[in-house]
């Protein structure tokens, strides 16, 4: 059965072999580095789509939410990474956590891990974030002394088990030049380590690194320095990983199918529908034109797939419910309303998060609602 047939609302289209080549690719270089391999499931979001990579002896997984954990430990997960600073409103859920799998939680203050400790009971890992330049949140990596005191303080918890030091370089998602991100992450990498060094001179025993990042990871030829990687974006690529060359178009992986709803020729536009809701409102400066802004590439959708990207078909805008695609001459001849358009959005972990359903190229349908 082909796969379009399935779809009648926008819904994420996946290429298993695709996913499977960028999961098998990740996981060898982790594992001839040393290091475990925890991936964010953010990426996919998908039961279905994580046994595949439980086939492949995957253990450890990485997660944003409690309810993303508690989602994925109902199928079977048992060590889960919550990659997002504690929230302690969700403590009931956390309990309930901590005693159906390994949990790790990431901290910030001495406060918040002596409320955690005190509501809870059953002992869960704790990492520290640390903010190597990103500046969303963390503790700034050059405040050894309070980096420090914290892993002292996690540490003499009863229901705590410091594991380390934890960061996200996200600035690697505005670095154009492969070379540059493998610098940064050799950075990191050798001031972590002394990071450590400084945190396991005041008492702990143990002090793990982790680190995670699409642009950062792709960049290196190995790993070593660091005990764990997390990205997650690599399963699916989008075309901002494209445009920073942490993937050839190949590797890209999953699309939106988006119904088409109007043709007008006299603009060389097709509208679909696939607007904020199913795409996100994240924009990427188009590569080719000067001043233009797109929402993911349109391209007609095939059998196995879609077809190879053409730089001048894009979506330019969207709305709510609406995507405006300006599209090539050759693409406005061969589609009509009532056919599907392929977008490859800018960021897929937010489209993914914005859809409901998925199909593979082989026709096996899956949800995308965790709740």
């Amino acid at each position: 059965m082909d796969w379009r047939s399935q779809v009648y609302r926008p819904a994420l289209v996946v290429q298993p072999e695709r996913v499977k080549k960028n999961f098998n690719r990740m996981q060898e270089k982790a594992l001839s580095s040393g290091v475990v391999f925890r991936p964010h499931f953010k990426t996919h979001q998908s039961a279905f789509v994580g046994e595949w990579f439980k086939s492949r002896g995957l253990e450890h997984i990485t997660v944003s939410s409690v309810r993303m954990a508690l989602y994925f430990a109902s199928h079977g997960w048992k060590d889960i990474t919550i990659a997002f600073p504690v929230n302690l409103r969700e403590i009931e859920d956390i309990r309930d956590l901590s005693k159906r799998v390994q949990l790790n939680l990431l901290l910030l203050s001495g406060e918040a891990a002596e409320e955690l400790n005190s509501r809870l009971d059953r002992k869960v890992g704790i990492w520290i974030k640390v903010d190597v330049g990103y500046g969303r949140t963390g503790i700034p990596w050059n405040e050894e002394d309070r980096i420090a005191d914290l892993a002292r303080t996690v540490d003499a918890l009863p229901n705590l088990e410091f594991r380390g030091l934890l960061t996200h370089a996200g600035q690697t998602y505005h670095m154009h030049d492969r070379e540059e991100r493998a610098a940064l992450f050799t950075q990191i990498t050798e001031g972590l380590n002394r990071l450590r060094n400084h945190v396991l001179a005041s008492g702990p025993k143990s002090c793990l690194l982790s680190v995670g990042d699409t642009p950062g990871t792709t960049a290196v030829p190995d790993f070593k320095g660091v005990d764990e990687v997390r990205p997650g974006n690599f399963v699916y690529f989008d075309a901002q990983q494209w445009h920073l060359g942490s993937c050839e178009e190949e590797d890209i992986a999953a699309a939106v199918a988006c119904p088409v709803v109007a043709v007008h020729p006299q603009r060389s536009e097709i509208v679909v529908y696939g607007g904020a809701v199913h795409l996100s409102a994240q924009a990427e400066p188009h590569p080719r034109h000067a001043g233009v802004s797109m929402y993911g590439y349109a391209a007609a959708c095939t059998p196995d797939g879609w077809d190879r990207i053409d730089p001048d078909s894009y979506i330019r805008s969207v709305s709510q419910e609406h995507g405006v695609a300006r599209v090539s001459s050759e693409l406005l001849e061969r589609v009509k309303v009532g056919d599907l358009l392929c977008v490859i959005p800018v960021h897929s972990c937010l489209a993914v998060d914005l859809l409901d359903t998925a199909i593979t190229t082989d026709s096996q349908l899956f949800s995308l609602d965790f709740s």
